[in-house]
């Protein structure tokens, strides 16, 4: 594989595709160093290659280097702003390091370039309720049920959201969507639990 793909490239020096299954490769035999070489070369020949700034994110992210992937994301959001993807991956790196300000900036940016997205409310009711903002993550949580009525997902996190605002026949009723949409829904288990133990608690102290 690494001969043909090196052929490839002596033939045509601009063939990107084989410089980045030449990375996967050195990947996949776990030589770092080789990893970046050949998305580098890529870059020599297009500075400006979208793809290759990507997978150099997605590979950062693999091995853990956040803030250098953080560079490389946003160098492909700049050389091709019309893409969502390098907007998720770093609204979820700064969810990891608990940047929840700067993961709901990259989200809102998503909106702005397609406002039909589910997912980028449900994250930023995520967002909003790590940051104690309840009442607008309920909005964010039923702005994701508006434009996906089966996400039970997010039926999960308002339920679990609206515990946090006292409103505790609302959660069951959420909670309980969520599990009729998708039994597998742990999370959905999880809050529940919490509601009967919030129930349970209040009936033994009243």
């Amino acid at each position: 594989a690494i001969t043909l793909c090196e052929e490839a490239i002596s033939s045509d020096s601009n063939c990107e595709i084989a410089y980045f299954f030449l990375a996967e490769i050195m990947e996949e035999i776990e030589d770092p160093e080789a990893v970046v070489s050949y998305y580098y070369k890529a870059l020599e020949q297009n500075p400006n290659s979208y793809v290759a700034h990507l997978l150099l994110g997605h590979y950062f992210v693999r091995i853990g280097v956040n803030e250098t992937a953080i560079k490389f994301y946003k160098k492909a959001n700049i050389i091709d702003p019309s893409q969502n993807e390098p907007l998720f991956k770093l609204a979820s790196i700064m969810s990891i390091m608990q940047k929840y300000e700067e993961e709901i900036f990259y989200l809102k940016k998503i909106i702005d370039l397609n406002n039909q997205i589910p997912k980028a409310y449900n994250l930023i009711g995520l967002a909003l309720q790590s940051l104690k903002n309840y009442e607008e993550a309920n909005e964010r949580f039923l702005d994701a049920i508006y434009l996906a009525p089966n996400y039970a997902e997010a039926y999960t996190n308002l339920g679990k959201n609206l515990i946090e605002l006292g409103r505790l026949i609302d959660s069951y009723e959420c909670l309980h969507k969520s599990l009729e949409i998708n039994k597998d829904q742990e999370e959905a288990f999880v809050g529940l639990n919490n509601l009967f133990r919030i129930i349970e608690h209040f009936f033994k102290n009243k």
